[in-house]
C-alpha cells in the first residue's frame, strides 16, 4: 500500500484515528512519517498522532487535500479516496435527499435497446446451457444464431439491417 502523503513509497505507518463513529485510517511512509513526527522510537507518539490527524482531519481527504465543507458547497469530491474518508457524511446528504439503494440513473433511450439485448442474451446463454444439457440439439442451434444475431448486432454497432436481431 502506498503512502496517503506521497504516494510514491510503501506505507509502514498505518494510523487510525476514530472519533464519532467515523474512522480513518492514514498510510504513512517513512519519511512522511518522520516528517510529521512520528518514528518507531519516539515514546511521544501519540501527541505526534493527533498533528498528523490535525492536519488531515476528518473533515480533510488525506490524498487530495479536499475538505469537507467544500465537497458539500459544491457537490463534487476530490478524489476516489474521498469517498471512503467521506463514506458516512455522503451516505447522510444521499438519504436527507430521499437516495435510498444503489443509484440506478436514467438511461438515454439510444441505449435502452442495447440494454434489453444484453438482457436478452444473458437469458439466451442460460438457454443455450440448458438445451445442451437436455441434449436438445435443434434448439440449441436455434438459440446459438440468435446469439450470434445479437452479437453482429454489436460488432456492426446496430447499422446493418440484416444483422438486427430478432
Amino acid at each position: 500500500m502506498l503512502c496517503d502523503f506521497c504516494h510514491e513509497k510503501v506505507a509502514v505507518f498505518n494510523v487510525q484515528n476514530t472519533q464519532h463513529d467515523k474512522t480513518i485510517t492514514i498510510h504513512l511512509c517513512e519519511a512522511c512519517a518522520e516528517k510529521h513526527g512520528l518514528k518507531l522510537e519516539s515514546d511521544d507518539s501519540t501527541i505526534q498522532m493527533s498533528n498528523i490527524f490535525n492536519n488531515t482531519s476528518l473533515n480533510q481527504c488525506p490524498k487530495c487535500g479536499r475538505k469537507l465543507k467544500e465537497i458539500k458547497r459544491e457537490g463534487r469530491l476530490g478524489c476516489q479516496n474521498c469517498y471512503s474518508v467521506f463514506k458516512n457524511e455522503i451516505e447522510k446528504h444521499l438519504t436527507m435527499m430521499g437516495a435510498t439503494g444503489p443509484h440506478k440513473g436514467k438511461l438515454p433511450e439510444h441505449l435502452k435497446v442495447l440494454k434489453q439485448l444484453l438482457s436478452d442474451r444473458e437469458d439466451l446463454e442460460k438457454s443455450l446451457d440448458d438445451a445442451v444439457s437436455q441434449e436438445k440439439y435443434e434448439e440449441a442451434a436455434k438459440i446459438r444464431d440468435r446469439l450470434v444475431k445479437i452479437d453482429k448486432y454489436f460488432v456492426t454497432g446496430g447499422k446493418s439491417r440484416e444483422n438486427q436481431p430478432s
